[in-house]
Formats: structure tokens, C-alpha cells, sequence
């Protein structure tokens, strides 16, 4: 069945903390974890985002695409607006609601320190109608190593279940 209009969607998924940007969750998670010291739940590996009849997904930013969303990295939700996905992930994923360093503080000082932490190993989520500088080498490569171990580990599961 043919869906003509569904919306193409780029998805990156920020820290909630600081507005640093991954191409993926579980690199998010671990940034969240290693800089912040907070543990968010993980989505099942092997698990493939649902079917939406809104929207496709597009890993590849240099394929194309009609929007570009903020992601959780614990669950399926995403937004084009990052106040959302901040208010989500504290709803939904954390049980300290008091902890947060909001990146809008207004404390340019404050943000500038942030930025320079995660600068050499990170990107920020700034314009989607922007080209975004690419993530270093290594991390991509790991990603990609990643995604295919789990894929063969669901395949297996499912031949050995047959």
C-alpha cells in the first residue's frame, strides 16, 4: 500500500541536558550517561521503529528529506521542537526532575562552556534547513558495526525460533 502523503523526517537525537546532537540514540545515551552522569532506559536492540502513516524515516541526511525532528533515544517519540522533546524525556524517562541544565538559560557564559566541552567529538542540532558538520569517523563506524551485529543477532533469533 502506497502512502503519497507521508513526510519524509531526518531524525538526530540531542542531549535533553545540553542540546548536544547524535545521529543515534544509544551514542546519545551514552553521552548522557559519560557527561552528566544520568542513566536514561535503552530501547530493545533489534527492534525496528513502527510503521507511522505520517511519516518515513530517512537515516541518511544526504538522501533527502521534508523535516528534520529531534528523537528520544528511549522510545519512538520525536519533534520538530526541542522544548518537546526536553519536556518528553523528563515526563516520561527520568525519575530526578530536578537536575537539568536548561541550554536557553540565558547565561551565555554558561552555554559557551557546554559547547566547548562536547565540540571535538560532537555536533549540535542548530537549523535543519542547515548543512550539518559530519560526526567524527570513528563513532560513525562503530554505529554502523553496531547496527549490523544487531541485525544479525534478530535475523538468528528468528531462524533458530523457525
Amino acid at each position: 500500500m502506497d502512502y503519497p502523503s507521508r513526510q519524509v523526517v531526518f531524525l538526530r537525537y540531542p542531549c535533553y541536558i545540553c542540546g548536544v546532537s547524535y545521529s543515534t540514540g544509544p551514542a546519545t545515551l551514552n553521552h548522557i550517561s559519560t557527561a552528566h552522569g544520568q542513566s536514561l532506559p535503552r530501547r530493545r536492540p533489534g527492534i525496528k521503529r513502527p510503521f507511522n502513516m505520517n511519516y518515513s524515516y530517512q537515516p541518511d541526511r544526504k538522501m533527502g528529506f521534508d523535516l528534520s525532528h529531534h528523537g528520544c533515544s528511549s522510545c519512538w517519540f520525536h519533534s520538530g521542537d526541542y522544548g518537546e522533546l526536553q519536556d518528553h524525556v523528563k515526563k516520561e524517562h527520568t525519575t530526578d526532575k530536578g537536575n537539568f541544565i536548561e541550554v536557553e538559560s540565558g547565561d551565555e557564559e554558561e552555554e559557551e562552556e557546554i559547547q566547548e566541552i562536547h565540540e571535538a567529538k560532537t555536533v549540535r542540532f542548530e537549523d535543519s534547513n542547515k548543512p550539518m558538520k559530519d560526526e567524527p569517523y570513528d563513532m560513525t563506524v562503530a554505529t554502523t558495526i553496531a547496527r549490523q551485529i544487531v541485525d544479525l543477532g534478530a535475523m538468528l533469533t528468528k531462524i533458530l525460533k523457525m
